[in-house]
Formats: C-alpha cells, sequence, structure tokens
C-alpha cells in the first residue's frame, strides 16, 4: 500500500500502526521528503467478493432465519443445494 504526503504529495512511510477495532487502524507516517508527520485511517469498507469461508457462513445465518418448514421446502424444491462440489 502506497500513502501519499498530504503535503509535499510524495511517498510517506507508515511507521507504526495503531488497531482502533478488528477493522479499523490508525497509520502513523513520517514523510521522508519534506519532513511532515501525519495520521491516516485505514478501515475495512465492504466486500467486493466474500471469500468462500464468508459466503458460507453467510448463507448458513440466512438459512437459520428461516421457519424450519420454509427450509425444508427450499431444499425439497431445490435438490440440488444439498450436493457439495
Amino acid at each position: 500500500m502506497r500513502i501519499t504526503c498530504p503535503d509535499c504529495r510524495k511517498p510517506t512511510t507508515i511507521t507504526h500502526r495503531v488497531p482502533l477495532t478488528d477493522s479499523i487502524a490508525d497509520l502513523y507516517c513520517t514523510c521522508k521528503h519534506c519532513g511532515a508527520r501525519s495520521v491516516f485511517n485505514l478501515a475495512f469498507k465492504q466486500y467486493v467478493e466474500p471469500g468462500q469461508a464468508s459466503a458460507a457462513s453467510i448463507a448458513a445465518a440466512l438459512l437459520g432465519l428461516l421457519p424450519e418448514e420454509e427450509r425444508r421446502k427450499l431444499f425439497q424444491d431445490n435438490p440440488g443445494l444439498l450436493c457439495l462440489p
């Protein structure tokens, strides 16, 4: 990842990272060109495409929200859902 100095617009160096949550961190940077020191915020925003484990857990959570009768009907109407690749 490249971070640009807000003062001179040249690459800056990340000196350390302070996690604020599991998906947010402060990045402390120092510019070797102009000497500016700055703090940037790094945050997870969203998935473009979730990994397989995430997709499976999302599907399981959604299935868990369905009443049992609707789940049963879903699998009866779509027998391919029970097949693993």
